[in-house]
């Protein structure tokens, strides 16, 4: 298993221009603080002082690569609500934005994702989800293959980013994997673990431990027996390569096709940095 260095990571990528399709969800934070426990049941109280709205899912993989002067397309689905206007005002109001085009189709009585934390003393006390897993209409499916038909002969890459939420349905993932090949657009998918077998054909998946084990089954936690898992799967489903994140351990590199014939079959590892830390961002 060879280790990388992070100075030998290409610095091509504010060259590039990068097409995001997926999830798009409102992160919402409610600030507040716990004097007493409720009389009604033995839950916390909590009086709210503040509230926080941050760009979540697909649109926070947009944030990030425009924060980092990358020229990025995002292409999701929101509701007809309020939580869609906030996180359109947040891609507009955020400074990285500006290196941001943001398509988000509306759908009527479909509501607009929304993880709403609720935090007190710097710790989370427990998270409300409002969303819809139900698969988009077609209509709105053929709004966005539409706009990704136009965006992807500009795009150096395509990544999807998937938390099964209904957008990335099993023709959606075929037809816009299979658009970004005819254009010689890589693919790189951050995984919902029920959607592998429509994720034929991507360049890199992106799973984390527990996504792949609950794509495979378990599997080993170093080489060889890693590679040869990640080899296998990669043979069954006709993928690029597997990128394994790996928390406090890195990130594991397989490549199973790649245009350099040294790299082809092998298994490289990203150390990490450790940190003591009480929420989670994921890469």
């Amino acid at each position: 298993m060879t280790r990388l260095n992070r100075t030998e990571i290409p610095l091509r990528l504010r060259r590039s221009r990068l097409l995001v399709l997926g999830d798009v969800m409102l992160d919402q934070t409610v600030f507040g603080q716990v004097a007493r426990i409720s009389p009604e049941a033995p839950i916390p109280v909590m009086r709210q002082e503040n509230i926080r709205n941050q760009c979540g899912g697909a649109a926070n993989t947009a944030m990030t690569l425009g924060a980092l002067r990358i020229p990025t397309v995002l292409v999701g689905v929101v509701g007809t609500d309020t939580a869609a206007e906030t996180l359109r005002q947040e891609l507009r109001n955020n400074p990285a934005a500006a290196n941001i085009t943001a398509n988000l189709v509306s759908e009527t009585n479909r509501p607009t994702t929304i993880k709403q934390r609720f935090r007190s003393q710097g710790q989370q006390i427990f998270r409300l989800d409002h969303e819809t897993i139900d698969s988009i209409a077609e209509t709105t499916a053929n709004t966005i293959l539409d706009t990704v038909r136009r965006a992807l002969p500009d795009c150096e890459a395509m990544i999807i980013s998937d938390y099964a939420k209904g957008v990335l349905t099993p023709t959606m993932l075929e037809t816009v994997i299979a658009l970004a090949h005819a254009q010689q657009v890589l693919v790189v998918i951050d995984p919902a673990p029920q959607s592998l077998p429509y994720y034929r054909g991507a360049d890199y998946l992106t799973p984390n431990r527990a996504e792949l084990r609950a794509m495979i089954g378990e599997f080993p936690s170093s080489d060889p027996g890693l590679s040869t898992a990640l080899s296998t799967t990669c043979q069954q489903y006709d993928l690029g390569g597997i990128v394994l994140t790996r928390s406090e351990e890195g990130m594991s590199l397989f490549c199973h096709k790649d245009n350099h014939s040294s790299d082809r079959g092998k298994h490289h590892y990203l150390s990490a940095t450790v940190r003591e830390v009480y929420d989670v961002t994921g890469a």
